[in-house]
């Protein structure tokens, strides 16, 4: 099946590869998503070299692709948003939630925080090797097909052994960014995991061709839809440029099967069938996607939720997925790398300059969990049906009716979670629950 990259856009963009690794580095970088390549580009901007160490090749295949406003501010803040602006990407202007009997429209153009009022759906393996490709323009040195095997600490910084391309190598770093995601390189070889608090689900996706047709969508928004407001199962369409789009289906995980994407084989026609099922429930996810042409197979990932014992410690630190990864029900991933490589890329700055260690905790750990645990607030109040029964009811509620509670929760749903002005952000379940009172 053919990769899904705009038609209208190169689908081979220049890598500018370096030739040989070399021995040292000051800062190494896990990674060459996002948060990596956030991080990247912010160093280079402040003179700081560092080297990108990235286990496969791009562009390569990602989920995670309704970016939220907030992270066009991030990625305006770290020199990378002209080249997002320049690849006429799917305009994104808020999210629809909908039944198939009731729906809610979020306006990010009616958000209560100040900043951007729209966003972007990306096909990541476009947008994500672009993103990187204006680091290699900046400097930025690259090594794709290079795997970290082993990582020992040294007096000032770390050893690493990897294989790259094949061949075992070693190289040291004065300090370390793991920027990974689902590799998550420092919590495995730090055994740094900690269960999540969330409880498991499965998500099922794949990219179909579809032209859109439907009365009911605007594909200026991400779809997010469910059969009742009170069931957990929901749904995603990621409206693209070029007559395709994402589409996935989020359900308890009852086996925890833990396979990888794309697995082929009876494991495969499971998926195919738990996927035309669950379409089917839910009308305008059948009227959309159903029967229509995949241009990639179903893929399935388990358990995805995860957590650390610790973000940042003696010249390291994580960011993003590599650390915590909530749901997907708020698109909040990509937000949530970029601005934990926009907080941390001072501290990183500070640290092999300067030769100090920074107050990561009150600078860096603080800060990005104020913001992470608001979203996770609002995953649980989802998952608890206190968010669906608010979004759909006949809301008698002064905060929720009036313009102003609406334009709070379209803030929040634009990832200004960040933002303590407004009240959603220092909301907990219990009084989300409790607003219940008053529909």
């Amino acid at each position: 099946m053919k990769e899904n990259l705009p038609k209208n856009l190169p689908k081979n963009l220049p890598n500018n590869l370096p030739q040989h690794l070399p021995q040292h580095a000051e800062v190494i970088i896990i990674g060459a998503g996002p948060a990596g390549a956030a991080m990247a580009s912010w160093l280079a901007d402040h003179g700081v070299c560092s080297i990108v160490l990235e286990k496969e090749t791009f562009p390569r295949f990602s989920i995670g692709e309704s970016l939220l406003p907030e992270a066009l501010n991030c990625l305006e803040e770290v020199g990378l948003l002209d080249v997002v602006e320049a690849a006429n990407y799917q305009y994104k202007d808020g999210a629809t939630f909908v039944t198939n009997e009731s729906r809610y429209d979020v306006d990010f153009a009616d958000s209560y925080s100040s900043g951007k009022k729209y966003a972007y759906q990306v096909p990541r393996a476009d947008f994500d090797h672009r993103l990187i490709n204006r680091c290699a323009e900046k400097g930025v040195e690259v090594f794709y097909q290079t795997k970290i095997k082993r990582i020992e600490p040294l007096n000032n910084g770390y050893q690493l052994w990897v294989d790259s391309n094949g061949e075992e190598k070693t190289i040291v770093a004065g300090f370390l960014v793991d920027a990974s995601g689902f590799g998550r390189v420092l919590a495995r070889l730090f055994k740094l995991d900690k269960p999540s608090l969330m409880s498991k689900k499965k998500a099922l996706f794949c990219h179909v061709e579809t032209d859109l047709a439907h009365p009911e969508l605007d594909r200026n928004k991400i779809l997010i839809a469910q059969t009742r407001a009170d069931i957990a199962q929901w749904y995603w369409l990621i409206p693209f440029t070029g007559g395709t789009c994402s589409a996935g289906v989020v359900m308890d995980d009852c086996h925890n099967d833990g396979q990888p994407v794309g697995q082929k084989g009876s494991l495969q026609q499971t998926h195919e069938k738990e996927w035309h099922l669950a379409m089917e429930k839910q009308r305008m996810m059948s009227d959309l996607v159903n029967g229509k042409p995949l241009i990639r197979e179903i893929g399935s990932v388990s358990a995805y939720s995860c957590s650390v014992s610790k973000l940042y410690g003696e010249r390291y630190v994580i960011l993003g997925n590599a650390g915590e990864f909530i749901d997907p029900i708020f698109s909040s991933g990509v937000t949530i790398a970029l601005k934990s490589a926009l907080l941390a890329a001072p501290l990183v700055l500070e640290a092999v300059t300067q030769r100090q260690t920074p107050d990561w905790e009150n600078r860096f750990h603080l800060p990005l969990m104020q913001g992470v645990d608001t979203f996770k607030e609002f995953v649980m109040a989802w998952y608890a049906g206190i968010l669906p029964r608010l979004f759909y009811a006949d809301m008698k509620s002064a905060q929720l009716n009036s313009a102003e509670g609406r334009r709070m929760i379209s803030a929040i749903l634009a990832g200004y979670v960040w933002d303590r002005s407004n009240p959603f952000t220092r909301m907990s379940v219990g009084n989300l629950q409790s607003l219940l009172a008053w529909v």
